[in-house]
């Protein structure tokens, strides 16, 4: 036990070493620069509309959380469910390695579980790859109506390309797999814990696939995070004045460094998202002098005032082990 603790406090430190590292070049070099922010003489409107708009997206992440949690039967309730989340959203900006905000929830979710912990730990786990999907679904969503972006030019092929492209996407993860997961045999008598605990994650995997209106309601919400998310660093980018982009370009990079942050390089992406944020940012504008990670550097600023509420929310909050309200399975 104690070795396993000693491993994950050297594997949290070297990740906050390299965040700080990360983080120390792009001021050094420029790639961060507050002065740009401070030079400005408009309102701060729209930084407080993106402060609220990232609020939205913690309403959002826990009502479809919920949903993947009333397809089991897990009585979470969505007022729980969006308190664990911002708790877990806090953990996620301030606590370096170690216990993040997932491992947060299933810690949170499992007293609500009652014999069924296995799905209480899938619904993280699969909340987040709704999260994923609909990220890159909107990423290609852009492309779609913005092909120059990738492509240099737009026109009827390149549309046609990345509308092919989504569509397959929607229709493996929707359709495909769940067939695949419902193909795979119940029962088995191969011996070990491992091949076991293997055996109980595809059942409970069969019984989420079970209900494809849940899980297409949970990719549609978490497309509907994301535009929330992209438009936010957007409006950020615009009102920067920072480059020359329009609003595709910023939501672009914006979803290639929401992709960099899943990396686990570091706390939360920190500075990695930054540098893929102003990578993608000066490949599309031809740009290599726009100090563009100061956006995404405040963006993540933001989100972090945000999060403090999670502490508010940590401290009062009790885990009683039920909800208020029945959860009935959706289908």
């Amino acid at each position: 036990m104690k070795r396993l603790v000693l491993t994950v406090s050297r594997s949290a430190a070297l990740k906050l070493a390299v965040a700080l590292c990360a983080l120390g070049g792009l001021f050094w070099f420029g790639s961060v620069d507050l002065k740009v922010l401070t030079n400005l003489s408009g309102s701060y409107d729209v930084p407080l509309g993106v402060f609220f708009l990232i609020a939205l997206t913690v309403i959002i992440a826990a009502y479809r959380w919920n949903v993947l949690l009333r397809t089991q039967a897990i009585a979470v309730g969505t007022a729980r469910a969006l308190n664990i989340t911002w708790i877990a959203t806090f953990y996620n900006m301030f606590v370096p390695g170690g216990v993040g905000g997932d491992a947060t929830r299933i810690l949170y979710v499992l007293p609500f579980s009652r014999g069924r912990r296995g799905a209480g730990v899938l619904s993280v786990l699969i909340d987040r790859v709704l999260g994923l999907l609909g990220l890159v679904s909107i990423g290609f969503a852009i492309l779609l109506l913005r092909p120059d972006l990738a492509f240099g030019y737009d026109s009827g092929n390149s549309r046609a390309l990345v509308g092919v492209s989504v569509f397959a996407a929607g229709v493996v993860a929707l359709f495909a797999i769940p067939r695949l997961l419902v193909g795979i045999p119940g029962a088995s008598a191969r011996p070990g814990l491992l091949w076991r605990a293997l055996r109980a994650a595809v059942l409970i995997l069969r019984d989420f696939s079970a209900h494809p209106g849940s899980l297409a309601a949970g990719w549609a919400l978490s497309m509907l995070l994301h535009v929330v998310s992209l438009g936010a660093i957007a409006a950020l980018g615009i009102w920067s004045g920072i480059g020359h982009l329009d609003w595709a370009g910023y939501a672009l990079a914006g979803a290639v460094s929401m992709l960099a942050n899943v990396l686990p390089l570091t706390p939360g992406g920190i500075g990695v998202g930054e540098l893929a944020f102003a990578y993608v940012c000066r490949l599309i504008s031809g740009d290599g002098v726009s100090p563009f990670a100061t956006i995404l550097f405040l963006f993540r600023a933001l989100t972090a005032l945000v999060s403090l509420y999670g502490a508010v929310v940590f401290v009062f909050y009790r885990n009683t082990g039920s909800a208020p309200d029945k959860a009935a399975p959706l289908t």
